[in-house]
């Protein structure tokens, strides 16, 4: 009775497709099906973290754009002293540039300007963290050193889904608050400006740190089991469909 029944569904199914009589629904086609829909699923369960990564990363890219004209991600300069100095992003806007820090965080963020800890809420679970406006203020020290007569402000971009439920500092942005925003960008940048956002790359390019750990500061670690589980599951359909349709 449930083949029967099943078997009628599927019909009435082809039909409201207009494939009435172009498939006929057997054992070995239902199982074939079933198998397939299975495994179409779990490719599409293990692709949504890499799916959702990318939105991710559009938004961002979307938000750091809305801050000025143009930007420089994954910059390494000199600090004037001896070491180096990793931003995150530098943003040319209107009236001076920024200097971006990037967080990415979620949960519930307690933060303030005088505070050196800051703390993170996951659930019950809590972790302390650097102020990273410290760390903002000293690579905006830095940059003066290279840009003497250049107005430079800086912020902290948090990206990633997190709340400020006590308030946060002027300088700390989310992503989603600066999408969210109105965004004036009719005013014409400063030739000076110009000229300094033109030495500054200038200075990038031409900056080749030899320590290997500097160089390799910004690379990301590549997740190859978000990777490779897909891989899996596609390999596994196509090879399915392949071995029930040619043999």
């Amino acid at each position: 009775m449930d083949s029967i029944n099943l078997n009628t569904i599927l019909t009435q199914i082809s039909q409201s497709l207009g494939l009435d009589g172009k498939i006929i629904w057997t054992s070995s086609t239902i199982i074939t099906l079933f198998i397939s829909v299975i495994l179409l699923l779990a490719t599409m369960y293990t692709l949504m973290p890499i799916l959702k990564s990318a939105v991710s990363e559009h938004r961002l890219k979307k938000a750091v754009r809305k801050l000025g004209r143009e930007s420089i991600r994954n910059v390494i300069l000199p600090d004037g002293v001896g070491g180096n100095i990793f931003i995150d992003y530098l943003v040319l806007s209107t009236h001076n540039i920024i200097v971006v820090i990037l967080k990415r965080y979620r949960g519930t963020i307690f933060c303030a300007d005088n505070i050196e800890l800051w703390t993170q809420l996951l659930g019950k679970r809590s972790f302390k963290f650097h102020n990273p406006l410290q760390q903002n203020d000293a690579d905006i020290q830095s940059l003066r050193h290279l840009l003497p007569a250049t107005s430079i402000e800086g912020i902290v971009l948090f990206h990633g889904e997190c709340e400020f439920p006590k308030g946060k500092p002027e300088r700390v942005r989310s992503v989603s608050e600066i999408l969210l925003s109105d965004t004036e960008k009719n005013s014409a940048v400063q030739p000076d400006l110009l000229d300094s956002w033109q030495q500054l790359k200038e200075t990038i390019v031409k900056y080749k740190p030899d320590d290997g750990f500097v160089t390799s500061y910004f690379r990301r670690k590549v997740d190859f089991q978000k990777i490779i589980m897909p891989g899996v599951f596609v390999f596994l359909l196509v090879g399915w469909l392949y071995l029930r349709i040619f043999f």
